[in-house]
């Protein structure tokens, strides 16, 4: 099942970045009969809270980029072309 919604996301979404996540059964849960797809309970749970208890969801476009790592200087460290 996990394996089918992967190639889903992947042919729908195109977007490689998505994760699809297991939501394990904790162990002090007391279910009268077993639940196969757990993780699609917990979903519905949270689904049940007023709009104003669930949070805020901000768009990527509203999101700055992190700046992309200050190149360190490794003093002649690395090899130079010749070298390898």
């Amino acid at each position: 099942m996990l394996e089918l919604q992967r190639k889903l996301l992947r042919q729908h979404a195109h977007n490689e970045g998505n994760r699809v996540l297991e939501i394990p059964l904790p162990s002090t849960v007391e279910l009268p009969e077993p639940l196969d797809s757990f993780g699609r309970m917990v979903v519905a749970w949270g689904l049940s809270y007023p709009p104003t208890e669930i949070g805020q969801i901000n768009s990527m476009r509203d999101i700055e980029d992190i700046p992309p790592p200050a190149k360190v200087d490794r003093g002649g460290l690395s090899p130079s072309k010749e070298e390898v």
